[in-house]
């Protein structure tokens, strides 16, 4: 798009000199056939009227030593207007269900029994929300990627596949570019009621705009489920380990039993949203300046940074891989409150796991990188390979046949316990690559 608009901007400004030229040329050449005919008064209008084009041509060709960086600016600010106004925070839901960590998780949504704050619909008093829920998780997704969405429901994204642990699933998508998606849109919404629309459009660079509104929405509707885990929606998650490493490292005890619900208890380890004790992140870690900020146009491609974003820095504080990682609902609570009086900046997973935690002392990186894997030929070489323990749980996948596949070799190499754990049998959580 910036190219586009550099391009457009060049080839009106030079279309605009031409046509001066030309029409200097063709008053130049007038003078010569009038000359011997035309009075000298004529002629001398002539001459003025040529050097007047002439100076509207210098000054044009002033105007049009514009630099790139102008150029750039202007698109910047075309491209990011709520940057101007930190309005990027007020995003809105346009589609939601409110209800997903309630009692009443389909509850239809009664205009006469709620009320909106900020745009943003308060729950009626009545409303109990649903303390067995031990996780939230959160994918974000493209409008058009209806079968990952859908391959995900049925393999690791699945609410109800362990009897002790619930968990609840979101997708967030912004508005599609035309009104076809949007119907296909309301239909699976309408299926399955785990869509979170936003007022922006779904592309790559409004990732932060996704990222920010998805948050602030699990901080509202989701506030007392402990913990809070982000993914893509090409990401494969062997969540029978995960399971175990979200226990043991973010609830506030490493007691199975503490911090998660029983599947009996209807209430969990108190969420201490003031307290610093419990402000974790799990993720595929990237230490302070290890990834370098890339600012030359020439060589950065789609990461591009402009000079106005992290100035002085030459790399990326500490953040993590936006393949998946996981929150404490304490942090998350802080995390939102911060979102106003941090500067935006594009990239959603700098801004989430490195910025955000910037402004909050205390905060704890524990790293998952050694098992976060982009390579899914080596993945899937690992998974088929029974001699050796699995060490990829996080992976980066891509189509739905791969999901199928993957998650089907992961369930041959279950243990008795993590069967005994499932609400369904191995044979009934095998699943074919299939269309919605």
């Amino acid at each position: 798009m910036k190219t586009n608009l550099i391009k457009l901007i060049l080839l009106t400004s030079c279309s605009i000199v031409i046509l001066y030229s030309f029409a200097i040329f063709i008053l130049s050449s007038s003078l010569i056939f009038v000359k011997y005919e035309q009075s000298d008064s004529d002629i001398a209008d002539l001459l003025a009227t040529v050097n007047g084009f002439e100076n509207d041509l210098e000054r044009i060709k002033m105007e049009m030593k514009v630099s790139i960086d102008d150029v750039d600016e202007a698109v910047r600010r075309f491209e990011h207007p709520q940057r101007e106004n930190q309005n990027f925070w007020k995003i809105k839901p346009l589609m939601h269900n409110p209800y997903l960590c309630s009692k009443v998780p389909n509850r239809q949504m009664d205009d006469k029994s709620t009320k909106e704050n900020d745009g943003w619909m308060e729950l009626p008093e009545e409303v109990e929300v649903d303390h067995s829920i031990n996780w939230i998780m959160y994918v974000h997704s493209s409008v058009k990627n209806t079968e990952l969405r859908q391959i995900i429901r049925k393999t690791w994204g699945q609410p109800d596949l362990f009897k002790n642990y619930k968990s609840k699933i979101i997708f967030a998508v912004g508005r599609p570019q035309n009104a076809h998606w949007q119907r296909k849109l309301n239909l699976e919404f309408e299926i399955f009621k785990d869509i979170l629309q936003g007022d922006f459009m779904d592309t790559y660079k409004n990732l932060t705009y996704k990222a920010v509104f998805t948050l602030k929405w699990v901080s509202l509707y989701c506030k007392h489920v402990p913990i809070v885990m982000k993914a893509d929606d090409d990401s494969f998650l062997n969540i029978f380990q995960l399971k175990h490493y979200l226990i043991y490292n973010l609830s506030r005890s490493n007691d199975d039993n503490q911090g998660f619900s029983d599947g009996k208890s209807t209430t969990t380890a108190k969420i201490n949203y003031n307290g610093d004790d419990n402000l974790k992140i799990l993720c595929p870690v990237y230490g302070d300046n290890v990834m370098p900020i890339l600012r030359d146009k020439k060589t950065c491609m789609k990461w591009c940074v402009d000079k106005h974003d992290l100035p002085g820095r030459t790399g990326f504080p500490t953040y993590c891989s936006g393949i998946a990682y996981f929150f404490t609902q304490e942090l998350v609570q802080k995390m939102v409150q911060h979102i106003q009086t941090t500067p935006y900046f594009w990239i959603d997973d700098v801004y989430i796991t490195g910025l955000l935690p910037m402004k909050i002392p205390n905060v704890k990186y524990l790293s998952i990188s050694d098992e976060t894997i982009l390579d899914n030929k080596q993945a899937f070489s690992e998974y088929r390979n029974n001699t050796l323990p699995i060490r990829y749980n996080v992976v980066h996948l891509g189509d739905t046949k791969a999901f199928a596949i993957l998650w089907n070799i992961l369930l041959k190499r279950l243990t008795i316990a993590d069967l005994n754990s499932l609400t369904k049998s191995r044979d009934d959580l095998k699943v074919q690559a299939f269309s919605l």
